[in-house]
């Protein structure tokens, strides 16, 4: 059946209310409170410990309890995903103001389930709408455009993680994750995107191509290089817990949806394929409408039974949305389900509580390992008769790299410098440089000076002043503050300083340095921690002055009340964009230092080549 007729649009006839999220998933709660121990079919167990032949004989084979306990525990583990395995969770489109539950899992592409969060990466971004016509996944990332355009490639690519040189339109994801897009300050900093182009069908078949788009409502914010790597060390789930810790304050975060929507017959009137997913549709070109608004009001109670176990799939669409010929997304549609049948074991993942559909399922599937339902109908069949796009390298880099700030670019480059100075082989870092002179002159000769490497002859032929507005990360002031974290240095021989943090100093310092804050303030008589030759048991030597130091050099406001801008001297910190020291007054302060933390990062301290 054509997905655009009529008899498909028409609205769903069901008498069963639909349940939220959390009534829904209360039918499949366990609460072990007050109960007695059983085994697996409800047997009762009056001790949890093995039989054995005597006081001192080997484990009984009969022992069915240990057996089951131990077989059980073998096989918790499911196999991880291949990519994202680390994440994180907290008729649809048819009226203003109607709500559908969602259900989101923020991830990395290339780490395993123990890599760090704030390891530079492309990060995951999957939405699942349980819409009344079904589920209806997106399944996006934190950057619009994707490595390659060819399915078949995929494989080499994650086997990689890093670009070909036959492969070149590698480069533009590269230089998304290589920038901050890579390294964002939290989950709730970073938009997400569909990266594929899809069609949007009215109910008389007429279609019009469309790319989505998650605006954060928090504003774009990253973490610079130094600070992501310290930050991988002090603490691994960073970016989880940032997410559990403002879902539970009632800071959810928020996502506007939009949608860039273009005529089906312009899909090559932009200079490239809008069906090559490794090309940009700048903003500028086609606007983004906002049509939605998504809040996380709610966090995970079980991260294996939620998180671990949702399984999101391009190929999830509902009625009204349908695929286009982009030659990845076909490919995506077969490797997520066949992804699924192996981390699962069988084709019944669906029916499992986060992956259910809120809506009444009925067809002609049967049996297969692990069914949950009983089908009552005994005949499992109906009476019925049947029961090219082209990518062009380079052109969207330049794009990327020309829309960035000059700070941003530094980023850019330095993260590229890093990367490469670790390659062995001269031929390789070689067509590292080709590929980048392709996008930019000068960006091949500043990484090029680092690599100590001829550089490559200019070649006007690449070479264009595109730019888009929507790409840089830096350039905009952040909307909001909410959950932000500033840490108030205080010192516990100094009342005073105690009483302008806004609550008693409970952390000492070895806990905490500059990486888990946005922006640091020293109080008035807290001075003394930056005294020469300040001692304490309650830090290492010179943690206090590292924190200051730490905080000014990775761009983030500094503060000072009163005396204590003597410790900005100590640490050689000189007055500039982001630094307030000539105020006596609490409230001054905390008005000054609001507008810095919008800013968010002071892009002026850090260093350009000449």
């Amino acid at each position: 059946m054509p997905l655009w007729s009529q008899h498909a649009l028409r609205k769903r006839e069901s008498n069963d209310a639909q349940l939220s999220s959390t009534e829904f998933l209360n039918q499949f709660t366990l609460n072990d409170t007050n109960s007695y121990f059983t085994s697996d079919v409800g047997g009762p167990i009056q001790e949890d410990t093995s039989l054995k032949a005597g006081e001192r004989g080997p484990t009984l084979l009969e022992d069915f309890i240990f057996r089951q306990k131990i077989q059980h525990f073998d096989h918790e583990r499911v196999p991880e995903r291949a990519v994202h395995a680390r994440g994180a969770a907290a008729s649809f489109l048819s009226e203003e103001g109607k709500e559908t539950p969602v259900f989101v899992r923020f991830s990395t592409v290339a780490g395993s389930r123990g890599s760090a969060d704030t390891a530079r990466d492309v990060h995951g971004f999957a939405t699942r709408f349980y819409t009344d016509e079904g589920n209806f996944d997106i399944v996006g990332n934190n950057i619009p455009v994707f490595f390659i355009q060819d399915a078949i490639l995929f494989p080499d690519l994650i086997h990689a993680v890093k670009p070909s040189r036959t492969q070149p339109s590698t480069l533009h994801t590269l230089f998304w994750a290589m920038a901050g897009n890579g390294i964002p300050r939290s989950f709730r900093h970073m938009d997400g995107f569909g990266v594929h182009t899809f069609r949007l069908v009215n109910d008389s078949g007429a279609s019009k191509l469309i790319k989505w788009h998650w605006k954060s409502k928090q504003g774009k914010a990253s973490l610079v290089w130094e600070e992501a790597q310290v930050l991988a060390g002090k603490n691994a789930d960073f970016h989880r817990k940032d997410l559990w810790d403002a879902i539970e304050s009632g800071n959810g975060p928020e996502w506007e949806l939009g949608i860039q929507v273009v005529e089906e017959e312009d899909v090559l009137k932009f200079g490239f394929d809008l069906l090559d997913p490794t090309k940009i549709l700048p903003e500028e070109l086609v606007p983004v409408q906002r049509i939605g608004v998504m809040k996380l009001n709610a966090n995970p109670r079980n991260y294996f039974a939620e998180t671990e176990q949702v399984m999101f799939q391009p190929g999830h669409i509902v009625r009204g949305i349908d695929f286009t010929d982009d030659p990845l997304l076909q490919g995506r549609i077969f490797s997520y389900l066949d992804t699924q049948l192996n981390r699962h074991g069988g084709p019944n993942f669906e029916q499992i509580p986060i992956n259910r559909p809120r809506v009444p399922v009925h067809n002609n599937n049967r049996d297969g390992a692990g069914q949950q339902y009983i089908p009552l109908n005994t005949a499992a069949y109906s009476p019925n008769s049947v029961n090219n796009g082209y990518p062009e390298t380079g052109k969207s880099n330049y794009y990327f790299y020309n829309s960035l700030i000059p700070a941003e670019q530094q980023f850019l480059i330095n993260a590229i410098r890093f990367e490469a100075s670790q390659l062995t082989s001269s031929v390789v870092k070689s067509n590292v440089l080709i590929q980048l002179n392709r996008v930019s002159h000068d960006l091949a000769k500043r990484v090029a000076s680092v690599l100590n490497l001829p550089v490559p002859d200019e070649d006007d032929t690449y070479y264009n002043d595109n730019k888009t507005s929507s790409i840089t990360i830096f350039g905009d002031e952040l909307p909001t503050i909410a959950t932000l974290n500033v840490g108030v240095l205080v010192s516990v021989k100094n009342n005073a300083s105690l009483t302008q943090s806004g609550k008693s100093g409970n952390s000492i310092f070895y806990l905490w340095d500059a990486t888990l804050f946005d922006g640091i303030i020293v109080a008035n008589g807290a001075e003394t921690l930056f005294t020469n030759g300040s001692k304490s048991t309650y830090f290492p030597a010179d943690r206090p002055r590292q924190i200051l130091l730490d905080a000014y050099n990775w761009g983030k406001p500094v503060g000072t009340l009163g005396n204590a801008r003597t410790a900005l001297t100590v640490a050689q910190i000189s007055a500039g964009a982001g630094v307030y020291s000539n105020v006596t007054e609490v409230d001054e302060l905390v008005k000054e230092f609001e507008a810095g933390l919008k800013t968010f990062r002071f892009v002026e301290r850090f260093a350009l080549d000449e």
